[in-house]
């Protein structure tokens, strides 16, 4: 039987869904434990016994042992083998972090057993088992922060962006670790108390520039404590199955009892479980396949942004998200829909089409979803596309501290000018009154002259008439 399917990475290929369907036929075909079956995962490393579905799904969501070539412990040819414990490859949802974050933290690697009775060591030969790295403890901030100094944080759409985004998500997962910080007794991060909150916050601003930032931040340290109980739940509780009291006295390390027997309950909850399957059945419904890892679409918007000097649109950030290092998708049905935006893309560049970026989204996937917005990353609604009220009031008065001390400086040369017109206007005013009152005077004496002028025209007129009628009355004596 082919084998080669196994060393696969990429699980959504055909040939690796088909070969652990081939392997699901033979293994239950040789089982000996009724409905179950060892799990060869990673995580089980073929110490759990399980159903076929969750064989399955793990196989799927976590990947099976690279080295486990031979199914000995299947009913196959049977040999010791050292098996090779990796890092599950598998992507997880970007949410700013991944499963094998949390999966490091605890792995111990070990050697699979060469016989199905769970003794894994040859005779003559000691089991032997590597020290995985523990949880991580962040200690490069410490190292790199000296003086009081702290990493600048960027927001984008309420996740943190920038070189140092990842080193505040790592400080957020370890503070919600800490059984001491916040215990994992509450059924979700909204009802961790507020003063438990703000004590995780101000432990944040030790190393990050985060001022005003609570609610990112305490949304960023929401999905760090929801993923570290899935992680808890999938390594220490399912393994067991329905075994639930025995799941309930393997403590994971690192965790109160109290807190594992509240985390228990609720995981056999009726309640809990029915809103788990619908959760499950919803998102196997999701074809769509992303390419970005444990990165947030909002920091890879962020970098690419970096290199073109803006944004990337709509659809360019759903091509930068949904394809590998050789141009194509993860599986068809991602193919076909990047193939379809590029399409209607390279029709409105054209002019054939009058499309927007969002009418592109609603003609390949259909009507968007009440409250969820495509393409922008996981828990991204309008709201937060948009920005928030208490955001935009927040950068608004940012912007205004910024701009008070031109503005106070923009209003003084203001005033000077203004004064220095006053003074202006005032001399204008005052040149006027005197141009004024010397053209009255001038007014009055040109029609004090022009009186006397008038005054002797008169007078030489009469004067002119009395000598004329002197000269005709002489004329008259004479002539008689």
């Amino acid at each position: 039987m082919e084998h080669n399917w196994v060393k696969l990475r990429n699980r959504a290929l055909p040939e690796y869904r088909q070969g652990v369907k081939d392997f699901l036929d033979f293994a239950f075909e040789h089982t000996t434990m009724g409905n179950k079956n060892f799990c060869p995962c990673k995580r089980c490393n073929n110490y759990f016994a399980k159903t076929r579905d969750d064989v399955e799904g793990d196989l799927l969501t976590i990947g099976i042992l690279p080295s486990y070539t031979r199914w000995f412990r299947h009913g196959e040819e049977r040999r010791f083998e050292t098996c090779d414990t990796l890092d599950s490859d598998d992507e997880s949802d970007e949410d700013g972090e991944s499963d094998e974050d949390y999966c490091a933290a605890f792995k111990e690697t070990s050697c699979v057993a060469g016989d199905s009775s769970g003794n894994g060591t040859p005779k003559g030969k000691k089991k032997r088992k590597k020290r995985g790295r523990g949880p991580t403890r962040n200690l490069k901030l410490s190292k790199e922060l000296k003086g009081g100094e702290k990493y600048e944080i960027g927001w984008l759409n309420g996740r943190p962006v920038g070189p140092h985004a990842r080193a505040l998500i790592n400080e957020c997962t370890k503070l919600v670790r800490e059984q001491q910080n916040v215990p994992l007794k509450f059924t979700d991060w909204k009802k961790v108390p507020d003063i438990n909150k703000r004590k995780l916050f101000d432990k944040v601003l030790e190393y990050f520039k985060v001022e005003g930032q609570e609610k990112e931040v305490w949304r960023q340290m929401g999905n760090s404590y929801s993923n570290y109980r899935d992680f808890l739940k999938t390594k220490f509780f399912k393994p067991y199955g329905e075994a639930t009291e025995e799941a309930r006295a393997n403590v994971p390390p690192g965790v109160e009892r109290d807190d594992w027997n509240c985390l228990v309950g609720l995981w056999t909850n009726k309640d809990y479980m029915d809103m788990c399957l619908i959760n499950k059945n919803n998102r196997s419904k999701n074809d769509i396949v992303h390419t970005s890892g444990s990165k947030s679409f909002q920091q890879r918007s962020a970098e690419e942004k970096e290199k073109m000097g803006h944004d990337p649109t709509r659809v360019q950030l759903f091509d930068i998200t949904h394809v590998q290092s050789n141009g194509q998708a993860v599986n068809e049905p991602t193919q076909d829909a990047l193939m379809a935006l590029r399409d209607l893309t390279a029709q409105v560049n054209e002019g054939v089409l009058q499309m927007s970026q969002d009418q592109m989204f609603t003609e390949v996937f259909g009507p968007e979803r009440h409250g969820r917005v495509r393409g922008y990353g996981a828990g991204i609604t309008p709201t937060k596309l948009r920005g928030s009220s208490s955001s935009i009031m927040h950068d608004l008065e940012k912007r205004l501290q910024e701009s008070e001390p031109k503005r106070v400086e923009a209003d003084a040369e203001a005033n000077a000018k203004v004064e220095s017109l006053k003074g202006e206007v005032d001399q204008l005013k005052s040149m006027l009154e005197q141009q004024a009152s010397q053209m009255a005077v001038q007014s009055r004496r040109f029609e004090d002259m022009m009186a006397q002028v008038m005054s002797c025209m008169t007078s030489r007129s009469a004067q002119s008439n009395r000598a004329s009628r002197e000269i005709t009355q002489n004329r008259r004596k004479k002539r008689k």
